[in-house]
Parts: structure tokens; C-alpha cells; sequence
């Protein structure tokens, strides 16, 4: 260990690993990853753990703050959103909250009533699409290196045949450790169809337990997985509603990030890896669904919060960052229980801090 610090948060820590002057860095497992392919389930493992460590070891940006009415000053740390965290999870959360606003649950393509009859059909243009990948043609690394471009190639493919589509996908690392694609990538995502729609036909399929439930399937899957061109397995489902799209997203973008279960640690710890957004959305699809995006010929500039919420009066205080600390160096050596979003901090500490900071000593 390179430069280990005396910080209580460290005392579980592997010695394998030469974190980057004693803080859990990315670069360091970058480092030690940077000629393995992944495929032997011992490395995923170590990145798993790299992650574990990383997402536990609080940290907090320093901030002063000046009210410019009464003069007033606040020293404060703010927790760090870190992938798989608290503060990322509510930060997700409120991203995506717009998908169950008031305007998404209007949205509406069948209902189960449409299928009285035994020929009855309906229509939908909103897909739950799952991409799957044959660990036998690419490695763990590949995978992941080379998701961005193939759903790239998927989205360029569609819209030649069907027109213009929209989507929000979900990278994800395949979490079962006696699996052959144990960490490979494989992608969940809602595909919106502007310019086309799908005949839709009720299907009786089993879930993860074994246990028959009611799914929906388009007729056109086999013209449709033709057209999607994919290299290995794919599962395609109708969406009868927005509020449908919310439950799976909720399933699979939110719950599959939150928490510190195997699913979760392996998908945030690949994509951590890999530096992967927890999700990717189209613009056309934030266009489409605008209840968070303020879209205008001429913007203004405008102020906003932690969370990205819009400030309607001015703010009297003015907000200076002075770097990322660790709880321990913040809360003076007396880290202890769980750590709370903002803390205090007191003026030596905040003075002590600073000083190292504007000196570059503050090493991210």
C-alpha cells in the first residue's frame, strides 16, 4: 500500500491492492486489470471487491459558504454520490422520476380487455428489449469495451427499417458467478417506435422461479430480431403502458444499482471498470417525454441545487469547493456510525484542509 493513511476506514482493507496514495481510486484497479480479459471469475472477483471498498470509503466535498446579505460563513462536507450509494440511488431516482409523472401515465397503447376474444389483436410502439451475450464469441472485456458502438449499430439498423426510434437502456453485469458470462455486459432497455407499430399477442412464459405469469409479445419478433441484426440471444416484450416501462425500469435501473447484493455489486462494479452511465437515453426521448428538460431557443441561466432541482428565488449565498476529503479527515479522527449527508466543519479543520488544497496536496 502506497502512502497508507492512519483512517479507521481503512482497517479491513486487502493489502493487494496499491490503492493511488492510500485512497480507493479507479486508476489503481484500471492498473491492475489493464491486461486481464476478465474471463477467469477470480478477477471479476477482485473488481468486485475493489468496487466494495471504494463505495464504503466516505468521502465528502468541502464547501464554504457567504451569505452576501449578512455576512454569515458555513463550512460544510457534503457526501459524495458514489455509484451504488445512497446519494447516487436518490440521485437516479430523481432522474428518472419524470418516466412516472403525470403526463407519462396517460400513456396508454392496449389493455388486457383487448384480448377477449382468441383473435383479438393490439398495437403498441414502446418494446422492453433484453440484449443478451454469447460468452463463447468475445471476452468479459470485449463486452463491455464494445457495448456503446454495437447499441449504436442496433439503433442505426431499426430506424432503417422501421423509422425513427427512441430509447433509455441499461447496462448491466451478468451476476451469476457459476455462469460462463459471470461480469460480461448485457443490456435492458425501453425502445420507443415513433414511426411504426408492433401487433401484440398475450403469451404464457415462466419467470426467474419457475412460475407461469402473463407477458405480451409482438408477432413481428422474428422480422424484428432479423432487423436487429444481434450476434447473440435477445428477449423481446410489449409494453402496454408508460407505467409499465416505469415497473421495469424501476426492476432493472434503479434496484439492480442500490444496495449490497451480488447483482448490484457486480453491475456497479463493471461499470465502474468501464466507466459506464448507470443508463443511456436518446435525445429524442427526453424531447418526447420533456417534464425534466427545459428545451427553449434562448435559455436562461438559471440556479440549481445538488440534486438538479431549479431554484426559484436567488440564493444570498455564494459557494466555494475546496477539494474531496474523507470523512476521517473532516470529522477529526471521530468517524463513526454512518455518515451523515452534510457535516460541520470546524474552522482549523476547514483552515487546515484548504491550505493543503490550494497547496495540490488534496490528491483525487
Amino acid at each position: 500500500m502506497r502512502g497508507r493513511l492512519e483512517d479507521p476506514e481503512l482497517g479491513n482493507w486487502s493489502p493487494s491492492f496499491e490503492w493511488t496514495y492510500g485512497k480507493p481510486r479507479l486508476r489503481g484497479i484500471r492498473e491492475m486489470m489493464e491486461c486481464s480479459n476478465l474471463n477467469d471469475k477470480a478477477d471479476v472477483d477482485l473488481v468486485v471487491q475493489a468496487y466494495v471498498e471504494w463505495v464504503k470509503f466516505h468521502e465528502y466535498l468541502l464547501i464554504e459558504g457567504k451569505n452576501e446579505v449578512t455576512k454569515e460563513k458555513l463550512r460544510i462536507g457534503v457526501l459524495c454520490s458514489k455509484r451504488g450509494n445512497e446519494v447516487h440511488a436518490k440521485r437516479l431516482d430523481h432522474r428518472l422520476g419524470f418516466l412516472n409523472s403525470g403526463k407519462m401515465r396517460g400513456i396508454k397503447f392496449f389493455n388486457a380487455s383487448d384480448f377477449k376474444t382468441e383473435h383479438a389483436t393490439s398495437r403498441t410502439r414502446l418494446l422492453w428489449v433484453t440484449f443478451t451475450q454469447d460468452s463463447k464469441r468475445c471476452s468479459c472485456r470485449e463486452s463491455w469495451e464494445s457495448n456503446t458502438h454495437e447499441m449504436s449499430l442496433v439503433k442505426k439498423r431499426l430506424e432503417a427499417k422501421y423509422g425513427k426510434v427512441e430509447w433509455l437502456w441499461f447496462p448491466q453485469g451478468f451476476p451469476d458467478r457459476s455462469g460462463s458470462a459471470y461480469g460480461q455486459c448485457h443490456v435492458h432497455g425501453v425502445l420507443l417506435f415513433t414511426e411504426h407499430e408492433f401487433t401484440v399477442k398475450p403469451m404464457l412464459d415462466k419467470d426467474e422461479d419457475g412460475r407461469e405469469k402473463l407477458v405480451y409479445r409482438v408477432n413481428e419478433r422474428e422480422e424484428l430480431r432479423e432487423a436487429i441484426g444481434w450476434h447473440s440471444f435477445i428477449d423481446v416484450k410489449a409494453l402496454s403502458s408508460m407505467s409499465g416501462a416505469v415497473n421495469y425500469c424501476r426492476k432493472y435501473g434503479q434496484n439492480a444499482v442500490s444496495g449490497e447484493n451480488q447483482e448490484s455489486n457486480v453491475n456497479n462494479a463493471m461499470a465502474w471498470l468501464f466507466g459506464k452511465h448507470s443508463y443511456n437515453m436518446s435525445h429524442g426521448f427526453r424531447g418526447a417525454l420533456n417534464d425534466l428538460i427545459r428545451a427553449s431557443a434562448n435559455s436562461a441561466m438559471v440556479q440549481i441545487d445538488l440534486l438538479g432541482n431549479e431554484l426559484v428565488e436567488v440564493d444570498p449565498w455564494v459557494w466555494h469547493c475546496y477539494g474531496v476529503w474523507s470523512w476521517n479527515d473532516l470529522a477529526n479522527g471521530q468517524s463513526q456510525g454512518d455518515p451523515p449527508w452534510v457535516l460541520s466543519v470546524p474552522e482549523d479543520v476547514f483552515k487546515r484542509c484548504r491550505a493543503q488544497f490550494r497547496c495540490g496536496s488534496n490528491i483525487l
